[in-house]
């Protein structure tokens, strides 16, 4: 699960911003469609958040 990660993880705020009403709306019965499309962008931020901190890392 996508949004169990998101507090562990230094994000920027936009994708902070992503993520809590992505765990928010996982509480409440929402349409799952939504739900999958919201965790899949988040993750997709991850990913990139990941890959630009293994970036800096490599070239600093």
């Amino acid at each position: 699960r996508i949004y169990f990660f998101t507090g562990s993880l230094s994000l920027n705020p936009t994708e902070q911003r992503e993520a809590i009403p992505l765990q928010s709306e996982l509480s409440q019965q929402e349409n799952n469609f939504t739900v999958l499309i919201r965790s899949i962008r988040v993750g997709i931020n991850l990913y990139r958040g990941a890959v630009r901190c293994t970036f800096l890392r490599a070239t600093s």
